[in-house]
């Protein structure tokens, strides 16, 4: 690849066979390489042919044991060349190493790997997440059937890869000499822009309750009459939608695929190898097209029977084609219900169906193309059990022992056969039962262990505080008034954070009794439990100038001292507060009022006086005057008298004003 960038076609092919070859054999004895890349495929030439040597098995890894070789871990592998399931870290089978020799064939033909990044971590997203550009459309030299083969093997799915690494290298064949023969015969298409077409070709079941199924869903989830699900099942293969856009066509075929139909997309480009009627469920006209198989576009159709096509079809063969040999044909009627033109009746030609062969799947190793009697000579043999999985077509896979063809031969060749699987069974069952209800019972045995633990550790925390709270109450150097204080201490030291309610501190000073109760809550296995915490002390001194410097929030006083410690508390608070309102009279505005006031009061007084001073007017005689004038207003005797009574009388009032205000004061400071 260094040396020549892009490698001649037929050269590609001739190694990736050889490669094939020699991972096939390696898949046979179990063995998957997990990191097949050029560096690992060696070429000699021996009498002028080249012969393939694929070496390094340092990374492999045994099929039956699962078990890595090298202890290398899960994630192994070179990065270009490394399988989606590879790249996940998720369990690989033998087509992991198909997809690294699709990379390696896809490197030969294009001159470059599939993914590139600029680390190794970039490159494996993209085996994850991104499909790789098409070989057809990186060189139009490159065959398309050949540009197929090589992509389904690079699918993201295993099962979607070609399933068996002898399949891969008859598929690398099949191509090429189809391609061959196609350009031989002039049969190959102008790129135009192509038509595409969704092609019923049967059920992906072909047995009778596969078939069932698909007549059900056709029915109830598209609509289809029972005419037109019968007419589709005679007349398949058959077009059931043809359009330019190919997302329009993939939808149909994906709603026909989820009720189990087998449906294939192709181009009109592609349409070079079979002959499909169109059915009434495309139009009512009929028409005939070639279709390839190898070009199908949703990689979903396995290539054996495509395969024995080429094979018979080759030239190098000299076989004639099953397909071009009229004794092949068969003919068959089809009626539309569609439209008018439903009366008429025309025949069409269809190629005969080859017979369909069993694939086996024998504990990971696949085995293709068996005929009834192989399977047969097989279970004489002893080479198959009732519980090997099997599979007719593209049928679903189903255990050997449920086909009733051989589970005849089995029951003919061991008649206890399925009596013994089903003891065995039973058995399995009842181990499981057995080992289900022992977990279970060790289950029950360390909760109850680590219940016992935690109620233990709880019950022995809680003694632990009441012997601090002992400690607290009992010490004769410890003061009433500190009580409050060295709890929460002891409630630190013992990493407890109660909330201040839950402290319950009381005092008896009568008896000279203190209780102090701690209450607190924890959980057990979610489950929220009350614990108590409680200490009694006698004989304790509590004058009650200490139990009054004490909030009331954090002690609690009974008995008869609380009157006496009530009563003390608010002596010493009244006392306090007229020490501290001493010299108050009032506010600054009242006081202000009432200086006011008693100037006012003497200016009247003094009007009064000034009534009974008398003067001679000029007969002689003694005059009083009738008026005095009191800042800017005269007064006569009688209003003079009844204003200075009103003054007197507010007075009084701002001296009671004066007095309540003195009164308020003094409570707000007691409390």
């Amino acid at each position: 690849i260094d040396e020549e960038k892009r490698i001649d076609i037929t050269r590609v092919i001739e190694i990736g066979k050889q490669i094939c070859d020699a991972i096939s054999s390696a898949h046979q004895a179990g063995v998957i390489h997990r990191d097949l890349k050029p560096d690992n495929v060696m070429i000699e030439t021996i009498n002028n042919r080249e012969t393939v040597r694929v070496l390094d098995f340092g990374i492999a890894k045994l099929k039956d044991t699962q078990q890595s070789i090298t202890k290398t871990g899960n994630v192994v592998g070179t990065p270009h060349y490394m399988s989606p399931e590879q790249c996940n870290g998720g369990t690989v089978d033998h087509r992991t190493d198909i997809y690294s020799v699709g990379v390696m064939i896809y490197e030969m033909l294009s001159g470059q790997v599939p993914f590139t990044g600029p680390t190794p971590v970039s490159i494996v997203v993209q085996h994850v997440t991104k499909d790789a550009t098409p070989l057809h459309e990186l060189s139009v030299d490159i065959p398309e059937p050949l540009s197929h083969v090589i992509m389904r093997s690079l699918e993201k799915e295993p099962t979607r890869r070609q399933q068996s690494a002898s399949e891969f290298a008859e598929q690398l064949t099949a191509a090429v000499e189809y391609n061959e023969v196609s350009v031989g015969s002039s049969r190959l298409l102008s790129k135009t822009t192509p038509s595409w077409r969704a092609v019923f070709t049967g059920a992906l079941d072909p047995s009778d309750e596969g078939i069932k199924r698909l007549a059900d869903g056709l029915k109830k989830k598209m609509g289809f009459s029972q005419e037109k699900v019968l007419e589709l099942l005679k007349c398949a293969p058959a077009i059931v939608k043809q359009s330019n856009s190919k997302q329009e066509v993939n939808e149909v075929a994906e709603k026909l695929r989820s009720v189990g139909a087998d449906v294939k997309v192709e181009s009109e480009e592609s349409s070079a190898r079979a002959t499909i009627p169109m059915s009434s469920f495309r139009q009512s006209s009929r028409e005939t097209v070639e279709a390839d198989p190898l070009l199908v576009t949703d990689g979903t159709e396995m290539m054996s029977y495509v395969t024995e096509q080429v094979k018979k079809t080759s030239p190098l063969k000299n076989i004639t084609s099953p397909l071009n040999n009229p004794e092949n044909k068969s003919t068959k009627e089809l009626t539309s219900s569609d439209s008018p033109s439903s009366l008429k009746t025309e025949k069409m030609e269809i190629p005969t169906p080859s017979l369909v062969t069993w694939t086996i799947d024998i504990n990971g190793l696949l085995y293709e193309n068996l005929t009834d009697e192989d399977v047969e000579s097989w279970i004489r043999a002893g080479r198959l059990r009732v519980r090997h999985k099997i599979k007719r077509g593209n049928g679903v896979w189903r255990e050997i022992g449920s086909v009733s063809q051989f589970r005849a031969i089995f029951q003919q060749i061991s008649p206890h056969v399925f009596e013994t699987e089903l003891q065995s069974s039973q058995e399995q069952e009842t181990r499981s039962t057995s080992f289900f209800v022992k977990m279970v019972k060790m289950g029950l045995v360390v909760l109850v262990v680590f219940v016992l633990i935690s109620f233990g550790q709880q019950y022995w925390q809680r003694k632990l505080l009441e012997d601090e709270l002992k400690i607290v109450l009992t010490s004769k150097k410890t003061k009433v008034s500190e009580i409050p204080n060295l709890v929460k201490a002891a409630l630190l030291h013992r990493d407890l954070k109660i909330p201040a309610e839950d402290i319950h501190i009381i005092a008896n000073p009568s008896d000279k009794k203190m209780i102090v109760r701690i209450d607190y809550k924890r959980s057990l296995i979610g489950i929220p439990l009350q614990y108590q915490a409680k200490y009694e002390a006698l004989n304790i001194e509590m004058p009650i100038s200490e139990l009054s410097e004490i909030p009331e929030t954090e002690i609690e006083i009974v008995g008869s001292a609380v009157q006496e410690v009530t009563k003390y508390r608010r002596q010493k608070a009244l006392k306090k507060a007229e020490e501290k309102i001493a010299g108050y009279q009032g506010e600054p505005e009242t006081l202000r009022e009432r200086q006011e006031t008693l100037e006012f009061i003497k200016e009247c007084e003094e009007g009064l006086r000034a009534f009974d001073i008398t003067s001679v007017d000029e007969e002689g005689r003694k005059v009083f005057p009738k008026f005095v004038k009191i800042r800017d207003k005269e007064y006569s005797r009688e209003s003079l008298e009844t204003y200075l009574s009103n003054l007197k009388q507010k007075l009084v009032d701002v001296e009671r004003q004066l007095a309540d205000q003195r009164t308020k004061k003094l409570e707000s400071e007691v409390k």
